[in-house]
């Protein structure tokens, strides 16, 4: 923990924000020009989540900000594991697509 983490995705979180400003996305090869940008981070758990949303108020960003907790990957699986920042608060997302346990049609 000796580097300085909030630093360095602050650094990074900028130079995507000037590139979606220039382009009103964020351009993918390989995708039409209509995506719609997500930027997910991984904590490891939602303390240290708390933290970057209230340090580097992830809410504001232009483009979709998600956070993955892997202790909440572990306890209820990938599909509780995420997160969206909303204001002063982190608010838990259900991605039932991506549950183990969900049936598929062939």
């Amino acid at each position: 923990m000796s580097q300085d983490f909030i630093g360095f995705l602050k650094d990074k979180l900028y130079s995507w924000k000037k590139v979606f400003d220039k382009y009103q996305n964020i351009p993918a090869s390989g995708f039409s020009d209509h995506h719609v940008p997500i930027i997910v981070l991984s904590t490891s758990s939602l303390s240290v989540a708390e933290v970057l949303h209230s340090e580097l108020l992830l809410d504001t960003y232009p483009f979709t900000i998600w956070i993955c907790v892997e202790e909440d990957m572990w306890e209820d699986g990938l599909e509780t594991a995420f997160y969206r920042p909303l204001k002063d608060k982190l608010q838990r997302m259900r991605l039932d697509f991506l549950s183990r346990n969900e049936s598929t049609e062939d």
